[in-house]
């Protein structure tokens, strides 16, 4: 059961999946936790907001479909490396454990998830990923920061 505090406030994520339901069932999980998420609909989409993301405002982690049309993960984990993002990409597959792990090893992913995918096993994914973060925003609410 995951508690009630928002595990993930103050991480801007950017997620590519082309279905529709599943962009908004991840945006919604991940809003309730305090995560802001912008949505795009396939890769030349997620490379866009890449680009068009301020130093600000830019992304802390990024959730790649691998299989969505016009452009899917593989070929755009590579171009937003390109475009200078070196936060984690995560792999979004729902193919077998043994494919998301060579894809993971084969493209510039830093990590994967089958879907569907666990509530709580994609908050843990995130705050694997994103510690520094997390720990910046926990010490600036505990007075620390």
């Amino acid at each position: 059961m995951l508690k009630e505090e928002k595990l993930l406030i103050s991480i801007r994520i950017l997620i590519a999946e082309d279905a529709s339901d599943i962009r908004l069932l991840i945006t919604r999980l991940l809003a309730r936790q305090g995560a802001t998420v912008v949505g795009a609909e396939d890769g030349l989409d997620a490379i866009a907001k890449v680009k068009s993301a301020d130093v600000d405002c830019a992304f802390d982690i990024i959730l790649m479909d691998l299989q969505m049309p016009i452009m899917g993960g593989h070929e755009a984990a590579p171009l937003i490396r390109a475009e200078g993002f070196s936060g984690p990409i995560i792999a979004l597959t729902g193919h077998s454990v043994e494919f998301a792990q060579e894809q993971d090893n084969a493209f510039d992913f830093d990590g994967y998830l089958l879907k569907p995918v666990s509530t709580q096993k994609l908050i843990d994914k995130i705050l694997q990923h994103c510690p520094a973060k997390i720990a910046q925003t926990s010490g600036a609410a505990d007075g620390e920061g």
